[in-house]
């Protein structure tokens, strides 16, 4: 199990050094038919929602995950 923050969601994948990602290099995690684009892994929910707070002025709606077992869930 790791967390992390979801920054965007598509259904094509995006080149991970797309300037849609502001700097940030995103783990891309494919759920059924999305591709989910996370950044700030951690093992800790707290340390990804201490990030959070820098991350989510760069992308307003962004939201922290859980990844587990390759599917994405919000937190």
């Amino acid at each position: 199990v790791v967390y992390g923050i979801q920054i965007m969601a598509s259904g094509r994948e995006v080149p991970s050094d797309d300037k849609a990602f502001k700097g940030y290099s995103p783990v891309v995690v494919k759920d059924g038919d999305l591709y989910k684009y996370i950044v700030c892994v951690s093992g800790t929910e707290q340390e990804v929602r201490t990030a959070f707070k820098t991350v989510s002025k760069k992308f307003p709606g962004s939201f922290v995950v859980k990844v587990e077992g390759g599917t994405v869930s919000r937190r």
